[in-house]
């Protein structure tokens, strides 16, 4: 009896082995740069709208949809305690040697731990001290925890910092399918929860 093959889970259209092989290419090698740039560029905002105590205090921040850990490693390396969130933590392909968090925190870097989990309502009925404790909501590209991300951060008065996914045209609101409809949308509905945007 012949059991039916599985397909290998894939990544933005990519199999972990391909992006694993990819991330050792030159254009790879480039990604991961400008990953980390973007990275530390959001981490320096967040610095300087919320401040070091502020994202230090509690348990730290909850990275959603983190992986491979750009901004966690980050968030490290400033004494940033920090949680990935994300149900494929790990699983990618893409960790390089910008995101070697576990590295960073053997080295004396600040904590990081990961919940390979959705981030959504499920998830904060089962983590009630970790989202309770967490100084900020970071989320880079988290597709469909973007929306959750903004109404947890409005209802619960966190401090949070998105950017939406720019490929992910599902999300984008039937009467405005473009990237700056689904912005405007996710800032309106942010607003209306009582979020403060910045």
């Amino acid at each position: 009896l012949l059991q039916p093959q599985r397909e290998e889970p894939r990544f933005q259209g990519w199999t972990r082995a391909e992006w694993s092989s990819w991330l050792r290419s030159p254009d790879g090698s480039r990604w991961c740069d400008n990953k980390r740039l973007e990275a530390e560029a959001v981490v320096r905002w967040m610095l300087a709208r919320w401040g070091r105590a502020q994202l230090r205090s509690g348990g730290g921040v909850i990275d959603v949809g983190g992986d491979p850990g750009f901004v966690a490693a980050v968030l490290q390396r400033q004494g940033i305690p920090v949680t990935v969130v994300d149900p494929v933590w790990r699983s990618t392909g893409k960790a390089n040697r910008h995101t070697d968090v576990e590295g960073l925190e053997a080295q004396g870097g600040a904590a990081c731990a990961a919940l390979c989990e959705p981030f959504d309502e499920a998830f904060v009925a089962a983590h009630t001290a970790l989202v309770a404790g967490a100084s900020a909501i970071v989320s880079l590209y988290g597709d469909e925890a973007t929306d959750f991300c903004l109404r947890f951060a409005a209802d619960s008065g966190k401090p949070c910092a998105v950017i939406p996914c720019n490929e992910c045209a599902q999300f984008y609101p039937a009467h405005d399918r473009t990237y700056e409809g689904y912005v405007r949308h996710l800032l309106d509905s942010s607003r209306r929860r009582g979020g403060r945007l910045q």
